[in-house]
Parts: C-alpha cells; sequence; structure tokens
C-alpha cells in the first residue's frame, strides 16, 4: 500500500490545503528540516528564498 501511494504521489494530497492556502507551492524544493538548516553555508541557503513545493523539478 506505502509503495503505491508513493508511486502515485497519494501520500502528498494533505499538503493540498497549504497550496491553497500559499504557503507551499505545488513545484519546488521540498521543505527543510531545522537542524539541516543549520549546517547550510550561504548557496544552500538560497533555496530557502522559494516557497517550498509538493514535488521537486
Amino acid at each position: 500500500m506505502g509503495k503505491t501511494n508513493r508511486k502515485f504521489s497519494r501520500d502528498e494530497l494533505p499538503q493540498f490545503p497549504n497550496v491553497l492556502r500559499g504557503e507551499m507551492g505545488m513545484v519546488g524544493p521540498r521543505p527543510e528540516v531545522l537542524r539541516e538548516v543549520d549546517t547550510y553555508d550561504s548557496n544552500m541557503r538560497r533555496r530557502l528564498q522559494v516557497n517550498p513545493g509538493i514535488t521537486g523539478l
């Protein structure tokens, strides 16, 4: 079941209200984990300037 949900991106459906509110986009980088952001250099921090998305490029 989980493999099928992931294959068809059904596991992303709960995030659609976030897209409708403008907090996320349909396409963009995955939301970042705060503990990982703390280790980013200045080039990696640039990706924080765009809204996260449900799917990547």
